[in-house]
């Protein structure tokens, strides 16, 4: 009966999102560019750590209103608030279209708003709070673009068997960012904010642009009466798909770095004497090494196991890692950041293939929203907790290199629990399909 069909949990296929396009080659095209420009705007111009609006509002902070380490860590990782809740904007951009589709509007109303929103921070009062309120807003908007951004990087990884080749892509961009935005953000430190507001703004109106002429998707069949079900289904898919969770467990180990961000600042500026345009400039360096290290990781992916690049990787991460004990002179600072931009690269690439091997077909932006929001938790949680290590126990900046290494080891004990199918195939090779959760059946 029709009433039944209407009924059925979709397939797996019709949780895609389905792009138009003249021919195949057209559509892994719109791919391509969408998620290509998705990705280099929605990092790098983020008011975040490591984007465009870090060194300009530390240094803003910092001098202007006097803030400690605690205060400026405590900044970022409140202004950050809804990276930890990327999860809920993947639930809904998977499971409930809006205006009849999965993907555009999202993209385009998402992106549009954050730009008119950077355009605003020329306005607001110059106060601790003033900025921290409209950097929340800021976030909030650019969230929805970067979840939706990581839904079609998941889909083509997945649909073109590709996910270690797509991923490497996503860090070529990554680091061209980090490239550009290191050298631009030591210049705008020092200068009004209006003229990173003006940058950031007129980013996300390209991403915007390039939605609207791009992602042209057929209308998205009303699946259910109820969208509460298509939210609850993602739910179950997401809680019965145990290689994700181990996959985001090794991300917590990852990326806990207690002292490894504003302390860091504070010890470039206050004890080496460095400027903003020589700190600016780093992300020059490791931008440049963290694209050799996306193109090699693209290359290796076809040719070694998944198993064994992930034990290679992080065994690079923990050895760059502890050469932070010379980070004592401007050459060595130099040479310890570019090493470090190859080495994370590699290391949460091979992550990254992983969770997208491990993430459910039909939840892509809800699995990539829960990986993205484990990092940006972590992060800020080790930011926070090492400055105040620093400012409350004076705990020196140097000890806290031989705990970031040992909680990147952990990371070796969680490869074994790991299932085989995930981590046995090389990028390319058929391997079994992501799980799809049928709400009609019994517990899995």
């Amino acid at each position: 009966m029709p009433e039944a069909a209407a009924a059925k949990p979709p397939s797996s296929d019709e949780m895609r999102t389905d792009i138009e396009g003249s021919s195949a080659a057209d559509i892994r095209r719109r791919y391509l560019i969408l998620v290509a420009v998705g990705i280099f705007v929605t990092q790098f111009a983020q008011p975040n750590k490591g984007a465009l609006g870090d060194l300009p509002l530390k240094f803003l902070l910092k001098t202007s209103l006097h803030a400690s380490k605690t205060e400026v860590a405590g900044f970022f990782a409140i202004a950050a608030l809804f990276w930890y809740l990327k999860p809920l904007a993947g639930i809904f951009t998977d499971g409930v279209p809006l205006f009849g589709t999965r993907r555009r509007w999202y993209l385009i109303l998402s992106s549009a708003t954050a730009a008119a929103l950077w355009a605003s921070v020329q306005f607001v009062p110059q106060t601790y709070r003033g900025l921290l309120y409209v950097v929340i807003i800021i976030n909030a908007a650019m969230v929805v673009a970067s979840v939706v951004t990581g839904g079609l990087l998941v889909e083509a990884g997945q649909r073109y068997n590709a996910t270690g080749r797509i991923t490497s892509l996503r860090f070529v961009i990554m680091s061209l960012g980090t490239f550009i935005v290191g050298p631009l953000a030591g210049w705008l430190a020092t200068r009004p904010i209006a003229y990173t507001a003006a940058i950031g703004a007129t980013c996300l109106a390209v991403l915007a642009a390039t939605a609207a002429a791009l992602l042209h998707e057929r209308p998205v069949r009303q699946r259910d009466a109820n969208a509460v079900r298509s939210v609850g289904r993602q739910l179950v898919t997401i809680f019965r798909a145990r290689a994700l969770w181990l996959t985001l467990l090794c991300y917590a180990f990852f990326y806990f770095a207690p002292g490894f961000a504003t302390p860091l600042y504070f010890y470039q500026t206050d004890t080496l004497k460095l400027s903003q345009q020589f700190i600016g400039n780093l992300g020059l360096f490791a931008g440049a090494t963290g694209i050799l290290g996306a193109l090699t990781y693209g290359m290796v992916c076809r040719r070694i196991r998944l198993r064994e690049l992930l034990v290679v990787c992080v065994a690079i991460n923990i050895a760059i890692t502890l050469l932070y004990e010379l980070y004592r002179s401007p050459m060595l600072v130099l040479g310890i950041e570019s090493l470090n931009g190859f080495g994370d690269v590699v290391a949460h690439l091979a992550r990254l293939d992983l969770a997208a091997r491990a993430t459910p077909s039909g939840s892509e932006a809800l699995g990539y929203g829960l990986m993205m929001s484990i990092r940006n938790v972590m992060i800020a949680g080790g930011d926070v907790i090492g400055s105040k290590m620093i400012d409350s126990y004076h705990i020196s900046l140097f000890s806290m290199v031989y705990l970031n290494a040992g909680t990147t080891a952990i990371v070796f004990l969680l490869i074994p629990l790991l299932p085989r199918r995930l981590v046995m195939g090389r990028d390319g090779e058929p391997g079994e399909a992501p799980a799809q959760v049928d709400l009609d059946a019994g517990p899995a």
